[in-house]
């Protein structure tokens, strides 16, 4: 219904709903609390739990179909057409530049630890890479895996405390 709402899971009651702009496909919550949804319009919008909009990445023509927070104020977003993309919560500036590591829509992503996210996608194919943004936005993207074994689609994703990934 395009919305995102906050619930109180202890009473039941809705504490919140936020009105997006249009479909809301994945969430996300940044360790200060903000929420971080896609819309789709192709964009991720940063909302605080108040429901205000604090701001949102530019307008893409390719859906977001998964999001994860990479560290601190980092999101990395997955796209239908196979990409990665960036965004840095606390700048204006958005990572426009797509990775085109997958050869299908990134359906999910885990955030792992030293800068690290899996993505699994459409042909069910799990890759390891590692975000270092200290290299520039063009080389920030390293792929450290290319896992194989599913026969199809791979919509889900966990991380285990250990490192270990399920998919």
């Amino acid at each position: 219904d395009g919305t995102v709402r906050i619930w109180d899971v202890n009473t039941g009651h809705l504490l919140l709903t936020i009105q997006g702009n249009g479909q809301v496909r994945c969430l996300a919550v940044l360790p200060d609390g903000n929420l971080i949804a896609s819309s789709a319009l192709g964009e991720l919008n940063l909302w605080d739990v108040q429901g205000r909009l604090i701001r949102s990445t530019q307008r893409c023509e390719e859906s977001i179909t998964s999001v994860s927070v990479l560290y601190e104020s980092v999101v990395v977003a997955g796209r239908e057409e196979g990409s990665l993309s960036l965004w840095d919560t606390t700048s204006s500036e958005h990572d426009k530049i797509n990775i085109y590591g997958h050869e299908a829509a990134i359906w999910a992503l885990a955030s792992l630890s030293n800068k690290r996210v899996v993505a699994t996608d459409g042909e069910g194919v799990v890759k390891v890479w590692r975000a270092d943004l200290a290299l520039g936005l063009r080389h920030a993207w390293t792929c450290l895996q290319t896992l194989r074994g599913h026969a199809r689609a791979a919509f889900c994703l966990a991380a285990l405390p250990d490192g270990r990934i399920v998919s």
